[in-house]
């Protein structure tokens, strides 16, 4: 008897839970990033998926996306609540039986936010070293030393040039 092997297609909602879901993802401009370097496309016509990269340096990059795209809005939701806070408590102060103060938790809040942008930098320090150790950035570097080098080399000549006249 042979067996025979249904192959059904993943979905996109599956696709989402098998990345870590929306809680391990960020959406900019109809693109949304996961952690562990896959991607999707999220468009009126449907959606399209890519999974994680395979050769490490270009995991590395797709990674560092995520997290570069997921600290800048940790960012601006910090600066969003604090600006909130502030104009609360000045309203309030102003205003009192018309504008109530910020939630009784709001330093909570903040100090939450702060930890998640501090772990967020760590860890996009983290790969930024990682990514320094691969061999494209090695050979990035040694180019860019070959270049310094030759510059170098060419202006020191230039100047050697400069000191022959004929007076």
């Amino acid at each position: 008897m042979v067996n025979v092997h249904k192959i059904v297609p993943e979905n996109y909602e599956d696709f989402k839970k098998r990345h870590g879901g929306d809680n391990e993802s960020v959406v900019v401009d109809h693109i949304r990033f996961f952690k562990d370097g896959a991607s999707a496309t999220e468009g009126p016509r449907g959606n399209s998926w890519t999974e994680p990269p395979e050769n490490p340096s270009s995991l590395l990059s797709a990674q560092r996306q995520f997290l570069d795209v997921k600290l800048k809005q940790e960012i601006e939701d910090f600066d969003k609540f604090y600006k909130e806070c502030q104009t609360q408590v000045q309203h309030h102060q102003k205003f009192p039986a018309y504008c109530p103060p910020p939630p009784a938790n709001a330093k909570e809040q903040l100090e939450r936010g702060k930890k998640r942008i501090v772990k967020l930098r760590g860890e996009l320090t983290t790969i930024d070293e990682d990514i320094a150790k691969t061999p494209e950035a090695k050979e990035k570097r040694e180019k860019a030393d070959t270049v310094a080098k030759q510059r170098e080399q060419v202006s020191k000549q230039w100047k050697e040039i400069l000191e022959v006249s004929i007076d």
